[in-house]
């Protein structure tokens, strides 16, 4: 990738750490299609009945992943964005073709 996307990146990394609904995020790796990505676990607020197990009854978590895959199309193409497997996909906002590739 060329020091302009790779500097983009960087800045969607380092907005994506300033968020104050993001707990952590991994650093920036490369993954095997050629991408760069990193990992952010953002907070979820739950309804209060759900705090103690810290899922609500659909399967949604306190603290969801979402991996970030940037092609070197970025920034003229949006990052693909990644679930896990198991994340439930009943939502009508959530797209069910994207999921989380180990």
């Amino acid at each position: 990738m060329d020091k302009v996307t790779v500097s983009a990146i960087e800045t969607a990394h380092k907005w994506t750490q300033e968020h104050p609904s993001v707990k952590s995020v991994t650093e920036i790796t490369t993954v095997d299609n050629g991408c760069l990505s990193f990992t952010a676990v953002f907070r979820v607020p739950l309804p209060s009945r759900f705090s103690k197990t810290g899922i609500s009854r659909r399967g949604v978590r306190a603290n969801e992943e979402v991996r970030f895959d940037f092609s070197s199309a970025f920034p003229h193409r949006a990052p693909a964005l990644r679930l896990r497997d198991d994340f439930p996909r009943c939502f009508p906002h959530i797209s069910p073709s994207k999921t989380w590739v180990s």
